[in-house]
């Protein structure tokens, strides 16, 4: 009996963090590379993104990095599922060379992780903790809002820019994803919304990066959330629920080389 109840607490967990939208913290082994080489990165311009500028034929070239971002990378997971890590961890870059054997992107996952053990003395862990999430529900019973609409047309395809995006014969839970992509939260889906859809979405992005090369806010600075209350018909409020995130034990700056 006991093994049952465990069961079933374990699947409506699982069921639990799926429908909220959290990726799920994958299991990565490290890996042994050849050569590494870690220095800090001045990003004077005040750049957002980082730059993969090589990454195939056993190399791995990356500046304008930070530890959250690698770990955002190896583990898949967002900003708001890595608890512990210290500010540093978020806002000082740096820059990560490596030569390594092995090509596919879960060997190069498992070698960026053994980089950061080695050399900024990274220990992890995951875990579930009850957090802040968003709730999304309909405006209005039984109805979606305007740009929601059937299908016209199948298989699907997804097209647009973040600020002007819509979805041919897509599954709910895409549009889901869509929108909680752009959150600080895990975002639980209860509007009970099934099936398939052609949706769109028309809003405005923050603004990205400090610097040159900043883009600016364009269009009619309409948020997500008023976005999708008065186009999809949803909205969006704030609850608590568990969470699947990694724990920063242990990092480290590492030295110079």
């Amino acid at each position: 009996m006991r093994s049952m109840l465990m069961l079933v607490a374990t699947t409506a967990l699982t069921t639990t963090l799926a429908a909220q939208n959290v990726p799920a913290i994958r299991t990565i082994e490290p890996l042994a590379y050849e050569v590494a080489s870690v220095k800090p990165h001045d990003n004077r311009d005040g750049v957002a993104y980082a730059l993969v500028r090589k990454s195939r034929g056993g190399e791995f070239d990356i500046v304008n990095t930070t530890v959250a971002g690698l770990l955002q990378y190896v583990y898949r997971v967002r900003p708001y599922q890595l608890v512990s890590a210290p500010d540093w961890a978020r806002t000082d870059t740096w820059e990560v060379q490596m030569n390594a054997p092995g090509t596919s992107m879960r060997d190069q996952a498992g070698q960026i992780l053994k980089v950061l053990q080695d050399r900024f003395k990274l220990q992890v862990h995951a875990e579930t903790r009850e957090l802040p999430i968003y709730t999304l529900t309909r405006t209005k019973a039984d109805s979606v809002g305007p740009a929601i609409t059937p299908p016209t047309e199948c298989p699907g395809s997804i097209s647009g820019r973040p600020d002007n995006w819509w979805m041919k014969c897509s599954d709910w839970s895409m549009v889901v994803s869509y929108i909680g992509g752009y959150l600080d939260r895990p975002l639980a889906d209860r509007t009970g919304i099934t099936g398939k859809y052609d949706a769109k979405i028309e809003w405005t992005p923050p603004p990205v990066g400090t610097g040159p090369d900043r883009v600016p806010i364009a269009g009619d600075n309409i948020s997500i959330y008023t976005a999708i209350r008065d186009q999809l018909g949803v909205k969006i409020d704030p609850a608590r629920g568990p969470v699947e995130v990694l724990v920063i034990d242990r990092v480290e700056r590492p030295e110079p080389d």
